[in-house]
């Protein structure tokens, strides 16, 4: 897929379920710069969400679990996980690594939001047998978003981790939004790109090297 149906592709799942949450997209042009409200995006999916320390594959087999899969070769593997997805046709669950940052684990559920709504949720409302589930897991070098979109690491990832990543960008820094808190900012204070870098990543609750390549890619700086 190239990144023109990748656009596509990603803006219509963003759409779509900023419809189903009851939110405006894209987002109106506002004088407070907020966050992503994604809490109202997961309830929409009927999806939940679960901070867990120390997020590993034995920790993720115990939840597995409790959902009735049994992964017994999971149970006592130490390898880290930072997020995971267990969705069925009507509901699911995100787990997030609650080591990490909190810009972090919001760009980790943004991420596995993504990975639902682009790769599995029609698959699942598909099936007829009610029993159907799937498992994604992600590690910490997939999750990536500060990657630039030519980047050599970028090309070393799977299609789908890309989408996700691209998912998570855009859903949580929107380009309207950018744009509109750039054009105010500026005409406010004397601004350079380093404040609007900090500014911005503290509004939007995203890492500061994240905006500075979303805001270089949309030549706001």
């Amino acid at each position: 897929m190239n990144q023109f149906d990748d656009s596509v592709l990603i803006f219509d799942a963003i759409q779509r379920i900023h419809a189903v949450a009851d939110l405006p997209w894209p987002i109106p042009a506002r004088r407070i710069v907020e966050p992503m409200p994604l809490h109202r995006l997961l309830a929409a999916c009927r999806l939940a969400h679960e901070e867990v320390t120390g997020l590993n594959r034995a920790a993720i087999g115990s939840y597995l679990e409790r959902w009735g899969v049994q992964r017994p070769d999971w149970l006592e593997d130490p390898t880290p996980s930072i997020g995971f997805l267990f969705a069925r046709a009507n509901d699911g669950t995100i787990l997030v690594n609650g080591d990490v940052s909190l810009n972090r684990r919001r760009f980790v559920v943004a991420h596995t939001l993504g990975h639902y709504l682009l790769h599995y949720r029609a698959r699942l409302q598909a099936a007829e047998d009610g029993t159907t589930f799937a498992v994604h897991e992600d590690k910490g070098d997939s999750v990536r978003e500060a990657e630039g979109a030519g980047s050599d690491k970028g090309k070393s990832l799977s299609e789908t981790e890309r989408q996700a990543n691209r998912f998570a960008i855009e859903l949580l820094m929107p380009e309207t939004v950018c744009r509109l808190a750039c054009q105010q900012y500026a005409a406010s204070f004397a601004v350079s790109p380093r404040f609007l870098e900090h500014q911005l990543a503290g509004d939007l609750l995203v890492d500061r090297e994240a905006m500075r390549r979303r805001l270089r890619s949309l030549s706001l700086t």
